[in-house]
């Protein structure tokens, strides 16, 4: 994930030796386990751009951009539902849930062809993530001078730049699971906005990470993912961005005053919903189906205590956010997982759009979208019967 403090090519080191320590070591047996830390002390990035060359496609190119470093910009129109690339991880390692372990990170990267390592050396990481790595570092582990630093660094880029790899996970002695994640070198290099244009998402079916359009997409606009939750208001993202270093200037955080208070205004009801209807999910009836009730009028007004209404106001709200990638596939999903419907032809419109979304986002070889493609011929085939 690219830095946003850098000014420009001008700040590029000369070329120097990636990895100065390519000679074996030993790591120590027993590594220092992640520890809690105090608050964020730097807001600067560091990137490695010592070898930098331009990554050019027919679609897009890995190129410097302004105030951000390096970032992917479109080089052609890019239709919603484009898969723009897939990739397999250059790099896996279990995640700790609560921080870094620097060690097996620095393992696996040890385990890297050179060509791999110095592909991922020249990554994001922002200095408060090195300063973490560095505290679960044990001043008295016996590690070559600067060896200490340069596995920080590695843990680091993997912290910034990680991604789940579906739902695999292991399960530790102490109960805590740690989590399969990988680092994918063009989906790191993706800048963050809180309106993105693109979609990631690990496919099982093909072992890689697939990175969709989810809208039409301009020649020399630049392609940015999300790196947080964005059903949130402005300070509260922020907050959430503060590890990677950067302050979002996106068209959103960066927009005038007025417009900004609009959108955490919808953007807080938009949670309020989510929170209100997964709520009312969890609620069971009497036979234990999952069938919605009302929601609670203390959330919402004007009717909205359907949950139909309540579904269909937040599909107009995330839609006016430009939040229409995974944020508004979850509650086309939840539509029908829940039978919010009392009518067939309202379910069949429901699984529809759970359907074309998920051709959008995903693509049409993913197990979501083939189960989803299943369950909509299912319910058409009910409705030919009648």
């Amino acid at each position: 994930m690219s830095d946003s403090t850098l000014s420009g090519l001008s700040q590029i080191p000369e070329a120097q030796p990636t990895n100065p320590f390519s000679a074996p070591f030993t790591l120590p047996t027993t590594p220092s386990k992640p520890r809690a830390h105090g608050h964020k002390r730097s807001a600067s990035i560091l990137k490695a751009l010592s070898t930098y060359t331009e990554t050019v496609t027919d679609l897009y190119k890995v190129t410097p951009i302004p105030n951000k470093g390096l970032g992917v910009q479109a080089l052609s129109v890019i239709p919603a539902g484009t898969r723009i690339t897939s990739e397999a991880p250059i790099l896996k390692c279990l995640r700790e849930p609560d921080g870094i372990d620097p060690f097996p990170v620095y393992e696996a990267f040890e385990s890297l062809k050179p060509a791999a390592q110095d592909e991922y050396s020249l990554l994001s990481a922002s200095q408060n993530q090195i300063e973490n790595a560095l505290d679960c570092i044990d001043d008295d582990d016996d590690l070559p001078e600067g060896l200490r630093e340069w596995i920080a660094k590695i843990a680091a880029i993997f912290e910034c730049n990680n991604f789940e790899i579906g739902a695999q996970s292991e399960v530790q002695d102490d109960g805590s699971v740690m989590t399969l994640a990988g680092v994918f070198p063009l989906a790191a290099r993706m800048n963050h906005s809180c309106r993105p244009n693109v979609a990631q998402t690990w496919n099982a079916e093909i072992n890689q990470l697939t990175i969709h359009a989810i809208r039409d997409i301009q020649p020399g606009e630049e392609l940015c993912d999300a790196y947080c939750l964005l059903v949130e208001d402005t300070a509260t993202r922020q907050t959430g961005l503060d590890a990677y270093g950067f302050v979002c200037a996106c068209e959103v955080c960066g927009g005038n005053e007025e417009e900004r208070k609009k959108s955490d205004e919808k953007r807080r009801l938009i949670k309020r919903l989510g929170e209100d209807l997964t709520f009312q999910a969890e609620r069971k009836t009497a036979d234990g189906a999952a069938k919605l009730g009302p929601l609670t009028s203390s959330v919402v007004k004007g009717g909205l205590e359907d949950p139909v209404n309540a579904l269909e106001y937040l599909e107009v709200l995330l839609k006016e956010e430009g939040l229409v990638g995974h944020d508004l596939a979850q509650w086309y999903s939840f539509a029908n997982w829940h039978s919010v419907s009392n009518s067939l032809d309202g379910s069949i419109d429901w699984q529809q759009k759970n359907y074309d979304l998920n051709v959008i986002t995903k693509g049409r070889d993913h197990a979501d979208t083939i189960a989803a493609k299943t369950k909509l011929a299912r319910l058409k085939k009910r409705k030919s019967r009648k």
